[in-house]
């Protein structure tokens, strides 16, 4: 419980399948038309309504506007929205409209949330915290967050991070992040999104306020074991991991970590934890294969884990798999993307292997989006792991963040992914077969039930096999 932090993706393209949702943000003035009349001729609430109804009508990935006739869309509600008598009303009559296309991922963001929940950009100051990053706000206070009602709770502490050093808990709930008190912040967030999205948004509202430049500090309060106030201040450092470009985004850190669990003298289960899909973990993936092959289980713990590069699914699917097939496809607007399964039957070293055959555990929570979906998703339904841990954030969808003229914020898919099942993951997430919900005792007494949940499933499978062969 006090290993494996999961550092934090930025941004990805599309053909990357989105390492994490609301990261990646485009200006409204890159679509403006050279035909659009001067801003002073067209009111406010009209350049905002003809921006989403465009952003729809060029890049939503179904052209069918799932039936609806998007054209007569706009002759309906554009009237409303000239005739709004505010922003929240303007925001209502939009968010009316796109949800006629019945995509849970689109949702028209109020700005100050969107203040809230984006990415600090370098070189603009940040209200409400200790500095403000200057160059670079990857540093990490060596800490894993996750709202649970209305407490944000500690879940996971770095071994010699930041936290650790200042001898911060799992279970420790957090009541403010510099001047941010934590109950205001969630309380900003659309009550309309559901609560898996509010969690995202929470989350990465909370994550947003932690990290920052590596040296610098910020002051966090917590409330202790015994909910007494604890307030520390939390020096950022650079986190685990490799240090990876991908185009024009920040540095991130990928990170692999594996470890051996023994429950009993005769098993051997492999443990492999990753915080992000690209090239590095992919190589270590590949590594630890290769370690546990003759192991008697995997557990692949995919908690917050929000995604990366969509080619790394296809390579480490083969490990799986004895036969060819497919993990789904992802619907674009002008094409299909089949994620192909390749049974991967030579290992590092050249060696002729047989992919792993034994049971398999996936972990996951309501901050594992995007690929990482998509991968569990995907092994689930071809009934080749189980999974574990609460439902995932329903965000398997590549999504873009768009600032609209307003100030407001258009969050919608570009795509979409159908598993090999054909059950949508979109706004609906991974079900786990066994749900563990999170418990704050649990994680007081540093302990961790939905891996103990995995490894008790593990045992019971091949202890199943044993008996069965024994008869």
């Amino acid at each position: 419980m006090r290993k494996d932090p999961n550092s934090m993706g930025r941004s990805i393209s599309l053909l990357s399948f989105s390492i994490l949702l609301l990261l990646f943000s485009r200006s409204a003035a890159t679509f403006a038309k050279e035909d659009k009349p001067p801003e002073s001729r067209v009111p406010l609430a009209l350049k905002t309504f003809d921006e989403v109804w465009r952003i729809v009508y060029e890049h939503h990935f179904d052209t069918n506007f799932n039936g609806v006739d998007w054209i007569q869309a706009k002759a309906k509600y554009r009237p409303k929205a000239a005739a709004a008598e505010s922003t929240a009303e303007l925001r209502d009559i939009l968010q009316e409209m796109v949800d006629l296309l019945q995509v849970s991922h689109m949702a028209i963001i109020p700005g100050d949330v969107a203040e809230v929940i984006e990415v600090h950009k370098p070189g603009k100051k940040r209200e409400n915290q200790i500095e403000a990053p200057d160059e670079d706000d990857s540093g990490t206070t060596g800490m894993e967050v996750r709202l649970n009602g209305a407490q944000a709770l500690v879940t996971r502490i770095e071994e010699n991070g930041a936290a650790d050093q200042a001898k911060v808990q799992p279970g420790w709930a957090i009541k403010r992040i510099g001047k941010d008190r934590v109950g205001e912040l969630v309380e900003k967030l659309p009550k309309k999104l559901g609560e898996g999205k509010r969690n995202f948004l929470a989350w990465r509202a909370l994550s947003s306020r932690l990290n920052g430049r590596p040296g610098s500090e910020v002051e966090v309060e917590f409330a202790d074991e015994k909910n007494h106030p604890v307030t520390l201040k939390l020096k950022r450092e650079v986190p685990p991991g490799e240090p990876v470009q991908f185009g024009s985004l920040p540095v991130l850190y990928a990170e692999m970590r594996t470890r051996e669990i023994k429950p009993s003298a005769d098993l051997r289960i492999g443990v492999l934890r990753f915080n992000i899909w690209m090239l590095p973990t992919a190589l270590a993936f590949n590594k630890a294969i290769d370690e546990f092959r003759n192991s008697d289980g995997l557990v692949l713990d995919l908690r917050g884990n929000v995604g990366g590069m969509v080619g790394m699914l296809i390579g480490v699917t083969g490990h799986f798999f004895k036969e060819a097939g497919s993990l789904g496809s992802m619907v674009m607007r002008d094409n299909n993307l089949k994620l192909l399964i390749n049974p991967r039957l030579v290992n590092g070293a050249g060696k002729r292997v047989e992919p792993f055959s034994g049971p398999v555990a996936i972990l996951v929570d309501e901050i594992t989006a995007s690929a990482s979906e998509v991968f569990a998703g995907g092994m689930q339904d071809l009934e080749r792991a189980k999974v574990f841990g609460r439902r995932t954030s329903g965000q398997a969808l590549p999504a873009i963040f768009d600032r609209l003229p307003n100030g407001d914020a258009f969050y919608h898919p570009v795509a979409d992914f159908i598993p090999p099942k054909g059950t949508r993951l979109e706004g609906r997430g991974v079900i786990p077969d066994f749900e563990v919900p999170i418990d704050r005792r649990a994680l007081l007494e540093n302990r961790d039930p939905v891996l103990e949940k995995a490894i008790d499933w593990i045992v019971q499978q091949k202890r199943g096999k044993t008996a069965a062969r024994s008869r």
